[in-house]
């Protein structure tokens, strides 16, 4: 049996509708779940049973089940706000809502053993500032000069030696995914990125080519 390629991002993301178009050519029919309609449009069902685990999904409203057990890769795109059939829900509605659909979806999604592009808890561990330039620095990449401090000696003991530029930037943080999701576009971004309070000091110096 063909494998199939699942993809969940959101209905405004034109790369994914580029991209399925593609797939399309090439005799392939994705599969795609876009949260800013989910779980509204979608329905979903994952059982644990006589110790085998089955999971299934389809678009409503007559949609055709897919049995994840078909899917061979998954290309985890864009986040969005979910969609509910209730549009007055409360507050503390719309919080348990959204807890109870992460717990659905990625319940379902982080059992697949396929392909990623990119598998959530790689994204979240690649948020870790300090990780990625241990992990750059042993792959044999060229790392400026770092220290992630709140001890203020540490960062003049790195700048005193080097005669060349340095600046400061926040480390992000982000759980992967956000709890939960919101939208990462436009005034929505500010509020829905967190930042740390302690700041990575780097010293860059120009190359001379």
């Amino acid at each position: 049996m063909r494998k199939k390629i699942l993809i969940i991002s959101h209905s405004g993301d034109l790369h994914a509708d580029l991209v399925t178009a593609i797939l399309a050519e090439r005799d392939h029919a994705p599969f795609r779940i876009n949260l800013d309609a989910f779980p509204r449009d979608y329905q979903l069902s994952q059982t644990v049973q006589a110790g085998q685990a089955s999971a299934r999904v389809r678009r409503l409203p007559e949609g055709d089940w897919l049995d994840l057990r078909q899917v061979g890769a998954v290309w985890l795109r864009k986040p969005a706000e979910y969609a509910y059939a209730s549009a007055d829900l409360t507050a503390q509605e719309r919080a348990y809502a959204q807890l109870e659909t992460q717990q659905a979806i990625f319940s379902m999604l982080y059992a697949l053993d396929c392909y990623w592009l990119s598998h959530p808890l790689a994204l979240r561990g690649a948020q870790w500032k300090g990780e990625q330039l241990a992990r750059a620095a042993r792959m044999g990449f060229r790392v400026p000069a770092s220290v992630i401090t709140n001890v203020p000696d540490d960062v003049r003991a790195l700048r005193a030696p080097l005669a060349a530029p340095s600046f400061s930037r926040p480390c992000p943080r982000r759980p992967w995914p956000p709890k939960p999701w919101t939208a990462m576009n436009g005034s929505a971004a500010a509020s829905a990125r967190p930042w740390s309070m302690t700041p990575c000091w780097t010293a860059w110096k120009p190359s001379a080519n």
